[in-house]
């Protein structure tokens, strides 16, 4: 039987306690949030990839990040194998670990194609930030240094000055993981790592506009702030905050409900 707890901080440590995990958000709009933790079977736990595997992988997805290839747009086995100097069967390995994880999907008969936008996963994904993030802040921030600091002001300049969606994107995400690894603790690292791979696409359509840019990035110079005025509880809030609004702005600019463009 799952776990069913009211998230707070401390139940960040339960995280120590499961190698593989699986965390269930059950949320509402500006109430309390619940999540339960389940431990994954053993045959779902994925088996590690080779270092090719890894880069066809990386490879398919900055692809895809920066639009070389766009929504259900053909995958080309022969090409990525002859890019990489591997057997068709190495490549299909990564093609099927990207469709395991929503970048692609199959045709009977006619091959790998750029998956769209998951709605359903899209809003799983920001609701389990949601729940999590904040918390996680609070874990890190004792161990957040003044380079830490620098390092996140100078994310901010790399976002505003972003030539593409894609860098922006990765940009921001850089500040996410460096909260993460100042956590020290693995299991939080790979649970935000995993989160922020989905968003680095989904960031794209939150951050299409100008004003959403630059309003992204007065969100982050204000947790700053706080985390220099020595406040991790109004650093936790103005996180919560920006993820919010990061949400409403892609819900303002992609339909929840039928997945396309409003």
């Amino acid at each position: 039987m799952p776990v069913r707890i009211i998230f707070n901080i401390n139940t960040l440590f339960f995280l120590r306690f499961f190698e593989h995990i699986d965390i269930i958000v059950e949320y509402k709009r500006y109430q309390l949030i619940r999540v339960r933790f389940m431990r994954l079977k053993r045959k779902d736990i994925p088996v590690k990839e080779s270092a090719v595997v890894t880069e066809i992988c990386n490879y398919i997805k900055a692809e895809v990040l920066y639009e070389r290839i766009t929504e259900h747009e053909k995958i080309s086995e022969r090409a990525i194998s002859e890019r990489f100097a591997v057997s068709r069967t190495i490549v299909r390995e990564a093609l099927q670990i990207l469709k395991e994880s929503g970048w692609l999907y199959s045709k009977s008969k006619s091959g790998t194609y750029v998956a769209e936008l998951d709605i359903a996963s899209i809003y799983e994904n920001y609701m389990a930030r949601l729940a999590l993030e904040g918390e996680i802040l609070l874990v890190a921030y004792q161990n957040i240094t003044s380079a830490d600091i620098q390092t996140m002001k100078e994310n901010c300049y790399a976002m505003l000055n972003a030539p593409t969606i894609a860098d922006y994107s990765r940009a921001e995400n850089k500040q996410h993981l460096l909260i993460s690894e100042r956590t020290n603790n693995r299991y939080i690292q790979d649970f935000e790592s995993a989160m922020m791979e989905g968003m680095v696409r989904i960031g794209g359509k939150a951050g299409r506009t100008g004003d959403r840019r630059v309003a992204c990035v007065n969100e982050w110079l204000q947790i700053i702030k706080y985390l220099e005025q020595s406040n991790p509880v109004e650093a936790s809030r103005a996180f919560l905050r920006h993820i919010q609004n990061s949400y409403d702005a892609f819900e303002k600019y992609y339909h929840p409900l039928t997945g396309h463009d409003a």
